[in-house]
C-alpha cells in the first residue's frame, strides 16, 4: 500500500502535502507574470494551457494535466515533470463528483484518466538555500478526469489521486 505523508519544514512557511494543488490562496491572485515566479520560486515558470476544444489526445492530456495542476498558491508553487497519461474511458457529468472543477461544462463528456508525473512543490527561495526549495513526490498509476470548460480554453485535465514518496530538499524543475 502506499502512504502519502505530509511534510512540514521549520521557518520557511514551507507545507507540501500529497494533495499536491489544492487549497491554498494565491498570493499573486492577481495573475502573476513568468519572471516574478522564477525569480520567487526558481526554475522554470508554470506552463500555459492551450485551447483543446475537442476531445484531447493522450499527449495533449498530459500538457493538460500539467497547466491545469501548476501555479503558485500563497507561499509554494506547484510544477509538475515527465507527465504521462492514459484515457481510460468516458463518462457523463456526475452532479456528485465534478461540481468542483471551475466552469465545468455539464453537458460535455468526462474522460477519466491515469498516469504518471513527477510533481514539485516549491516554497518561496528567499532564507533557503539555492536550488533547495523543492519537495519532490510522485503520481503513480494517478488516476484522473478531463473536462471541457464553459469558456473558451476548452478542455482542463488534472490527477485527483494524491502524490507520493516525497524527497524534501531538491532543485526547483527546469524543463517541462
Amino acid at each position: 500500500m502506499r502512504k502519502s505523508v505530509t511534510f512540514h519544514s521549520l521557518g520557511s512557511l514551507f507545507v507540501a502535502t500529497g494533495l499536491f494543488g489544492i487549497g491554498l490562496s494565491s498570493a499573486f491572485a492577481q495573475g502573476p507574470n513568468d519572471a516574478a515566479l522564477v525569480a520567487a520560486f526558481g526554475g522554470r515558470p508554470p506552463r500555459a494551457c492551450p485551447t483543446i476544444t475537442r476531445h484531447p489526445s493522450k499527449d495533449e492530456a498530459a500538457i493538460l494535466v500539467q497547466c491545469t495542476m501548476e501555479g503558485p498558491f500563497g507561499t509554494i508553487e506547484n510544477l509538475l515533470t515527465n507527465v504521462k497519461v492514459q484515457i481510460t474511458g468516458s463518462r457523463r457529468f456526475d452532479p456528485a463528483k465534478d461540481t468542483m472543477e471551475p466552469k465545468i461544462d455539464s453537458q460535455g463528456t468526462i474522460y477519466t484518466i491515469k498516469g504518471n508525473a513527477q510533481a514539485y512543490t516549491c516554497s518561496n527561495k528567499e532564507g533557503l538555500p539555492p536550488n533547495k526549495n523543492c519537495v519532490v513526490g510522485q503520481f503513480v498509476d494517478a488516476t484522473g478526469t478531463c473536462w471541457k470548460t464553459t469558456d473558451a480554453g476548452g478542455y482542463r485535465c488534472k490527477f485527483e489521486s494524491p502524490s507520493i514518496g516525497f524527497m524534501p530538499m531538491q532543485p526547483p524543475p527546469a524543463t517541462f
